[in-house]
């Protein structure tokens, strides 16, 4: 097939056919390609991902590409450029070309960054020619290069020219604004548009007097950073561009929250157990308040980064702004309200964290975007924590629509917060919880929507000093209680009660439980070890690494920004990507798996840190049945404190200290009652109980 075969219109206008331009013209064309030739606007990562659409076919066919770019400048910048010395060159475009690259992880998805890193590979490769203008003169206007300019020819001598107006500064991936005109050289009256743009293309290229622009090719530093992202092999990257899956089928529980959430007057909290699909229920939420609505502004508070780019995942068809990985996110919505006021677009998306939606500067731009729109909608991802004093003030009272997302909605020991919550949205307005995730069975697969699992509590005593520094702790709690409850008392009392919480999270004896527990398992592929701190990681190192397991630790502390070494990922993703890939057997983690970070392949967990917040050990047994391509069954290995007490002992304290660690069998009961193996772990439980002296319960 060659460029004359395919069925290409005369224009194209993402106005009209939206994310189409792609898939109907960038991608078939380039399919056909052996050379391209592009003009692009001043330079950002957005500008050399949206350059890039479509070259997975030129890369297949061995083609090469030339490239110019531009960056802008302005008055100031052109006064340090009027000697137009090399050296003055070269360092104003390398140091805007590093401003570009820096805003690598304000792309809306992984495929537009694995475009430009495509770019990186063709430049190693030598099929990719950069070259740089600068303006010769700084007059109105001439400071920014406007010409937008593609050429494509085929192994037949076949032409395809296009030009017209792209905006490429912040409207995301897949539905840029963009308008341009198509000519072809097989066509009489076209053929000389493209000759036109042909000229266009070699008089800037060659950096002709009459150009009004200095043309130079990318200096060595911006090349070489360009390159530092570059794959080892172009198989590596995901060049196909994906489409929003319009086919998956909502669940029957699915459909029931949204229905409930509608019913309610689309207000309410869904309480969906972690891995139910809460965030594609959202996203459907959002497809359903959209209808008849001529305009629209949403926005989503994620509780994390990580959180916050899988919504920017989910939602890139509706081309996203986000408040992270970006060093400007003011001047993107500057951009946003800009296109709003002139009708250029009509339905926005917004996804900022939870600090900075609850920020002043945030909360001021976002109201000015609302008096441009008559319908506001606000969806709370992990709501829960926005019930904290310092995040309340992103709970916008203007907002009309409101959907908050938990498998928690109740904070822990915050009665307040959780009141505040539960008015603002409306209370719970569906809940399907972890029982129903691990016995409502789907009719089309036969399986239910969590995997099942087995538990296996590992009962720990505490040694001699471990139970005196427990028992004298709690004495000293029940002192301070009784003492008066200024703030200076409450720090204090918070303060003792940490210390003896940490007594048991650290417990010398589930450290001889995992070497036991690990002993027994004929595979740990798959596993993650939740600790309280540093120092019990260092502990569960020292025993991988004599067993010649291998594990990265998971503390949040990971970068986040993509690094070479890394094979251009970040090093939090290629330490996840790694270990689905069983490269990596197991994440030494800490609080950080507890919400949000998606980890299917994991199948095995041993609990190491001890809570009695129905939150965190609710997420973590979540996280690990989530369902995954040969994923049968999961295993739950928990380290529970549970010393023997003297029955005969009645003393306040040691009642005192009984109670808190009871907590601690409740939570096993929780976890046996679900488990496959319930009956003969419920027994085991129940066992504990009674050798602790509680009474009155089961």
């Amino acid at each position: 097939m060659t460029l004359a075969d395919l069925s290409l219109e005369d224009a194209y206008d993402t106005g009209i056919r939206g994310d189409r331009v792609i898939t109907d013209f960038y991608i078939p064309i380039l399919q056909e390609a052996i050379t391209y030739k592009r003009l692009t606007g001043y330079f950002s990562s957005q500008v050399l991902a949206l350059a890039a659409r479509g070259i997975a076919g030129l890369i297949k066919n061995g083609g090469k590409m030339q490239l110019i770019t531009s960056p802008a400048v302005s008055e100031k910048d052109f006064k340090v450029l009027t000697s137009h010395s090399p050296e003055d060159l070269q360092k104003y475009v390398n140091d805007q070309f590093s401003i570009a690259m820096d805003d690598l992880n304000d792309l809306a998805s992984t495929i537009a960054y694995d475009h430009v890193r495509a770019l990186g590979w063709m430049l190693r490769e030598g099929v990719l020619e950069i070259r740089v203008l600068v303006p010769r003169e700084i007059e109105a206007g001439s400071g920014i290069f406007h010409s937008k300019v593609g050429i494509v020819e085929d192994s037949s001598g076949n032409v395809v020219s296009f030009s017209g107006s792209v905006n490429e500064t912040a409207m995301g991936w897949s539905q840029n604004i963009e308008e341009f005109k198509v000519f072809k050289s097989w066509i009489p009256g076209s053929s000389n548009w493209v000759k036109h743009d042909e000229k266009l293309f070699d008089k800037y290229w060659k950096s002709a007097s009459d150009s009004g622009f200095v043309s130079i090719p990318l200096p060595e530093k911006a090349t070489e950073r360009l390159m530092s992202i570059a794959p080892e092999a172009i198989e590596e990257l995901q060049l196909t561009f994906p489409k929003v899956s319009e086919s998956r089928k909502l669940r029957m529980y699915q459909s029931d929250a949204i229905s409930a959430w509608e019913n309610s007057g689309y207000r309410g909290i869904l309480e969906m157990a972690t891995g139910t699909g809460k965030t594609f229920t959202a996203r459907e939420c959002i497809k359903r308040w959209k209808i008849e609505k001529n305009d629209s502004l949403i926005l989503v508070i994620a509780p994390t980064q990580t959180i916050g780019a899988q919504w920017r995942d989910v939602l890139s068809d509706m081309n996203p702004i986000t408040s992270f990985g970006v060093k400007h996110w003011k001047e993107s919505v500057r951009n946003l309200s800009s296109n709003a006021s002139l009708g250029v677009v009509r339905h926005m998306v917004i996804i900022a964290i939870q600090n900075t939606a609850s920020s002043d500067d945030f909360i001021d731009s976002f109201s000015k975007l609302m008096k441009l729109t008559k319908n506001h909608l606000v969806i709370a991802d992990e709501m829960h924590g926005l019930g904290a004093p310092l995040f309340r003030k992103a709970l916008n009272p203007n907002i009309e629509a409101r959907l908050g997302l938990t498998a928690t909605p109740n904070r822990w020991f915050d009665e307040e917060g959780t009141d505040l919550l539960n008015n603002y949205f409306n209370g719970v307005a569906y809940s399907f919880g972890l029982h129903e995730a691990l016995t409502w069975v789907d009719p089309e697969s036969g399986l239910t929507p969590l995997c099942p699992y087995n538990y296996y509590p590992e009962f720990v005593d505490l040694d001699v000093d471990e139970m005196n520094e427990y028992l004298d702790l709690t004495k000293r709690i029940i002192m301070q209680s009784n003492k008066a409850s200024d703030q200076e008392g409450k720090e204090r009392l918070n303060r003792l009660q940490e210390k003896r919480a940490a007594v048991l999270k650290k417990a010398n004896g589930k450290i001889f439980a995992l070497k036991k527990v690990l002993e027994t398992l004929g595979s740990v592929s798959g596993c993650l070890v939740y600790c309280s701190d540093w120092e019990q990681i260092n502990q569960v190192i020292d025993i991988v690494t004599s067993r010649g397991i291998t594990y990265r630790t998971f503390t949040g502390e990971e970068g986040t920004s993509p690094k070479r070494e890394y094979e251009g990922k970040s090093e939090r993703d290629w330490i996840l990507q790694s270990f689905e890939k069983d490269e990596i057997q197991m994440l030494i983690a800490m609080k950080c798996l507890d919400e949000g970070v998606d980890i299917p392949s994991a199948k095995i967990g041993i609990i190491l840190a001890s809570t009695t917040n129905p939150r965190e050990f609710i997420q973590r047994r979540g996280r690990l049945l989530r369902r995954a391509p040969g994923k049968k069954l999961a295993q739950v290995y928990d380290m529970i404190v549970a010393p023997t007490f003297d029955l005969d002992d009645q003393s306040e304290v040691v009642a005192s200290a009984r109670k808190i660690m009871q907590k601690e069998l409740k939570r096993a009961d929780e976890f046996a009652r679900d488990a496959l193996n319930s009956s003969e772990v419920s027994g085991k439980v129940l066992a504990r109980m009674m050798r602790m002296g509680e009474q009155n319960e089961s």
